[in-house]
Order: structure tokens, then C-alpha cells, then sequence
């Protein structure tokens, strides 16, 4: 998909090179990414302010999207903590050519196209609206005839060529090909953005220094001019294209950059080298220690689950799965990646059955009931029916079952009339039908299963089949019998 350098070095992690070596590599990374990161955003009179570097490791552990399992994932750390680091040797290199326009040696002209070029094709989450802000930026400052240093024009080339790179990979085009449409990412994007906690903690920074502070706010702003044009990019670009939280992690990590540029602004009545100051962040990090370590435990108790469900699919002749019960303490559930409790559950199992049977066994979740029914294999063992009007038909999580000589086969249809749980789920679905013009608003409540190898699950003994047709709720349904079944 584009990201050449990171996926790289994920396979020689999670291959040849082993965790432990990833879990050095993530320590020290996580260092020079605080370190660069205090150097961008903290004047030079506040960077021995134990107070700020700590908030900032806090920021990222806290307040990005699930950035503490960073520890544990390589793939989540090497795609979204790695890139932050050439976006931040991008940013002050960019910096530095801004305010200083006297020649500057070939080498650095060197080190400025290298630096462009690996930023640019990192992770379009970062680079993508990084490339649209200096672009912007750049063409304010020829609007207004201002000089431009060379060493910024190959910063900015060589930025658009690897984004480019990255962007136009044919993988994205695939990807694209399978999302449910724009409506649906921009619906997606408000619910992301609303759960974006560095963004609005921004935004409230800004309007109380907007308050208390006009000529200061402006001059704010237009010191950080670059950054705001991007930061509005990236919300652009996160509003069409996103899936998961992790999506908004370029608009965190860009909010991030003017909250605690703007924090550095406020006027210092302490060096950050009093009893007090030391004290409190000498607690603090303790603190900070003491949760991180349990939310390690939590991800390592994580990793043994997937590792051991990994087996059972392998081992497993239909590819008929429960899904993993996982309990760990409240403080730190929010905190790791869950596969099970994840939106794109679904991407995962596509990704397991591809890499361990080349697609030829499908992986089968069965929730807490469904996989009851599946063990127990009687319907009079079970609860009262969950449909009006239909006997003998037991709703689980996502599958109906069925005795077996009244189940639907291969090739019949189920019609469904659907009552969708959530609030959020039917806007969607009534926005989608009616702003599409693909159905029509009466029509969003109904649904259409195929009945097929793919979507049908037998008991352990064999005398319940149940069909997959997602988690809604049901008001009636329909079997439509094939010819063949009839």
C-alpha cells in the first residue's frame, strides 16, 4: 500500500530480527521522537522543565490512539511512532531554511532532499497532509512575493515526490475499492474526530489564549502558520479516509505540535528546577511507570490469547472459532489492542486466513451465544425466541439457527427486516439511502442474505445450521427456497 519503508522493517521485526530487538528499537525511538519533538515545540528557556517533557511522553502514552501498545505492537508502533520521526527533522530543518537564508553547503542540500524524499513516503496520515500544508503555505508566500530559500524548494520537492510514491501505490487503490463509500467515511470521520482528545484539547487552548490574549493569539498563529495549514489538511484528508481510530493519528500528533508550542508561550514563573516542580514530576512519573508497566502485562496477557487462537485456527478442520473471552482491569482495557473488540475485526481474520490457507478455510466467529448454540446443538436448550413470528429460530450474536430440516441451503435467501440496535448504525443507513439515491429511506431497514458455504455454520452435532447475517436486531424474516432446495 505505499508505505515501502515501514512494512519493511515490520517483516524484519516480526521475522529475522524478533521482538526483542523490536522492543529496544521502539524504547529508543520513543526517545528521539520526545526529544525531537520538545526541540520543535519548546523555546529554547523551557526545555529544562521537567514538567513539559514529561506531559509530552504523557500526550503521546495517553492521549493518541492506543499509542500504548506500542510496546507490544510492532506494527501499530512502526506505522504510526516511526514517521513521527522524519515529520519532525522535516519540520525543523524547514525551520531552520526558513529563518536563515544565507548559502548553505551542497551537503546539506544533500541531507534536505533524503529527509523530503523518506517523509514523504512514510504514512500518508503524516506525510499527505504535510505535502498539502507547505504546498499551501509555500503558495501564500509567492502571493506575497516573499523569498523563498532553495534549500525550502528541495525540502518541498523532494517531500511531494515520496508522497506521491506513497499515495499512488496500487494497494491504496484496492483499499479504496473496498470501502462502502464517501458518505459513509465522512460519518465515520465526525465519530473518529469527536473521540480525537488532542484536537479538542487544542481547540480549547486556542479560544482561552484567544480570549485572554488577542495580539498574542495572532502573532501565535502566524508564527505557526505552516503547521495550522497542515493540521487542516490532515482534518481533511481524515474526514474521507479513515477506518479506525489510528487514522486520526497525524491530525493528534499535528494538534499536539501546536498545544504544546502554545503552552511553551505562557509567560514561565518557574525555571522547572524548584523542589516543587521536581517533586511533582518525580510522582508523576512514577506514576506514568507504574500504569505503563500493567498496561504491558495487559498486552502480553493479549498477545499469548492471539498467539493461542492462531493455533486453534490452524489446527481447526472448518475454521469454526469462539471468540476469545478477554478480561483485564479497567485502568487498562482502554489502553491495548484488542483484535476481538476491534471495528475491523474482519480485516484480521482476512489477513490470518490469507497468510496461513491462502484463503481456502474462512475463519467463523462465534460471539458468547452463537458459539452456545453451536456446542450444545438444541434449540429448546436455549432462550426464547428473539423474532416475532417465527418458531423454531434462535438469533445469536450474529448468526439465526435453524433445526436442520428447516434451514435454508445453499442458494435460498433470507429477506430481513431490520431493527437496527444503534441510533448511530440507522443514520447512517437512512443518510446512505437517501443522499445516495442508491435506496430509498423505507427500504434502509431491509436486508437480502445469500445463503452459502461461506456464511453457514453446522453444530458440533449436526442437527442445528446456522446463517450468518450480522448483529441487528430482527423484526421478520423471509425464506425464499432456490429451485434445487425446493
Amino acid at each position: 500500500n505505499g508505505r515501502f519503508f515501514v512494512h519493511v522493517l515490520v517483516q524484519m521485526f516480526a521475522g529475522p530480527w524478533g521482538f526483542k530487538a523490536y522492543s529496544v528499537f521502539a524504547a529508543c525511538l520513543f526517545f528521539v521522537v520526545a526529544v525531537l519533538f520538545g526541540f520543535f515545540c519548546l523555546p529554547s528557556g523551557r526545555r529544562c522543565n521537567p514538567l513539559l517533557w514529561l506531559g509530552i511522553s504523557v500526550a503521546y502514552l495517553y492521549l493518541f490512539q492506543s499509542n500504548s501498545g506500542t510496546w507490544y505492537s510492532i506494527a501499530g508502533g512502526l506505522n504510526y511512532l516511526l514517521p513521527m520521526f522524519p515529520v519532525l527533522v522535516f519540520l525543523l530543518l524547514y525551520r531552520r531554511f526558513g529563518r536563515e537564508v544565507h548559502r548553505e553547503s551542497p551537503l546539506l542540500y544533500v541531507l534536505a532532499g533524503v529527509i523530503g524524499f523518506v517523509t514523504g513516503w512514510s504514512q500518508e496520515c503524516y506525510s499527505l497532509p504535510l505535502s498539502g500544508g507547505v504546498f499551501l503555505a509555500l503558495s501564500i508566500s509567492l502571493f506575497r512575493h516573499e523569498r523563498i530559500a532553495p534549500a525550502i524548494w528541495v525540502l518541498a520537492v523532494s517531500l511531494w515526490i515520496g508522497t506521491s510514491i506513497l499515495v499512488f501505490a496500487p494497494g491504496n487503490f484496492v483499499r479504496l475499492g473496498t470501502r462502502p463509500g464517501l458518505l459513509y467515511s465522512m460519518v465515520n470521520g465526525v465519530k473518529l474526530l469527536a473521540g480525537t482528545r488532542l484536537f479538542w484539547f487544542m481547540i480549547a487552548s486556542l479560544i482561552v489564549r484567544r480570549l485572554f490574549s488577542k495580539r498574542g493569539f495572532g502573532r501565535f498563529v502566524a508564527d505557526n502558520m505552516v503547521v495550522f495549514l497542515v493540521l487542516c489538511v490532515a482534518l481533511c484528508f481524515g474526514m474521507v479516509a479513515n477506518t479506525l481510530p489510528q487514522s486520526f493519528n497525524g491530525i493528534s500528533f499535528y494538534s499536539a505540535i501546536i498545544l504544546f508550542s502554545m503552552v511553551s508561550c505562557l509567560p514561565a514563573h518557574d525555571s522547572g528546577r524548584s523542589v516543587v516542580t521536581l517533586s511533582v514530576t518525580a510522582c508523576l512519573l512514577g506514576l506514568v511507570f507504574w500504569h505503563q508497566s500493567r498496561i504491558v502485562e495487559g498486552c502480553r496477557i493479549l498477545k499469548d490469547i492471539n498467539h493461542e487462537f492462531v493455533q486453534s485456527y490452524i489446527d481447526s478442520p472448518d475454521g469454526v472459532m469462539a471468540v476469545p473471552e478477554v478480561t483485564l482491569p479497567g485502568d487498562v482495557s482502554p489502553f491495548v489492542n484488542n483484535w476481538f473488540g476491534s471495528s475491523v475485526r474482519w480485516w484480521l481474520m482476512y489477513t490470518l486466513e490469507e497468510h496461513y490457507t491462502k484463503g481456502e478455510k474462512r475463519i467463523k466467529l462465534l460471539e458468547k451465544n452463537d458459539s452456545r448454540a453451536y456446542n450444545e446443538g438444541n434449540l429448546s436448550l436455549m432462550d426464547d425466541d428473539v423474532i416475532t413470528g417465527c418458531r423454531g429460530v434462535f438469533k445469536g450474536e450474529n448468526y439465526l439457527w435453524f433445526e436442520i430440516a428447516e434451514a435454508p441451503l445453499a442458494g435460498d435467501r433470507i429477506e430481513i427486516e431490520l431493527s437496527p440496535k444503534a441510533k448511530e448504525d440507522n443514520l447512517k443507513t437512512r443518510l446512505a439511502g437517501m443522499l445516495t439515491g442508491k435506496s430509498r429511506a423505507g427500504d434502509c431497514g431491509r436486508a437480502v442474505v445469500e445463503v452459502n458455504a461461506e456464511n453457514v455454520v453446522y453444530s458440533r452435532s449436526g442437527s442445528l445450521a446456522g446463517v450468518r447475517i450480522g448483529p441487528e436486531d430482527i423484526k421478520k424474516l423471509t425464506i425464499i427456497r432456490s429451485d434445487k432446495s425446493k
